[in-house]
């Protein structure tokens, strides 16, 4: 793999991982200044959510940073793994958290009519 080809590839790493923090940081916000007023549950399902993915987004940059740079295959992929299973268990927290608001906060505010 050629120098620009790992700077490109490191450069798309860095901006997705910069979405996802905005991401998280918009769910943590939307949590706790938009939903919690409405349904208190909800705005602490939201928020959790968005806190659960920042702190799944420092750890797995902690163990990117503690990966060695002149590593053999079987290391390389120790760490992939480790980071895969810190990504994993952060989408089920992620999108867990924001199904439970919604649904917590869908039943929060019946319509007329509605059983």
């Amino acid at each position: 793999m050629q120098s620009g080809e790992r700077e490109l590839l490191s450069l798309l790493g860095s901006v997705n991982s910069l979405f996802a923090f905005l991401i998280a940081i918009a769910v943590l916000v939307l949590g706790l200044v938009v939903v919690r007023p409405l349904n208190k549950v909800a705005g602490l399902a939201f928020a959790g959510a968005g806190g659960g993915r920042i702190i799944g987004l420092g750890l797995d940059a902690i163990v990117d940073a503690l990966q060695p740079k002149d590593a053999d295959l079987s290391i390389i992929m120790l760490f992939n793994s480790i980071g895969t299973l810190i990504w994993i268990v952060t989408a089920i927290v992620f999108y867990g958290g924001i199904m439970f608001g919604s649904f917590k906060l869908a039943n929060a505010h019946m319509q007329r009519g509605a059983s």
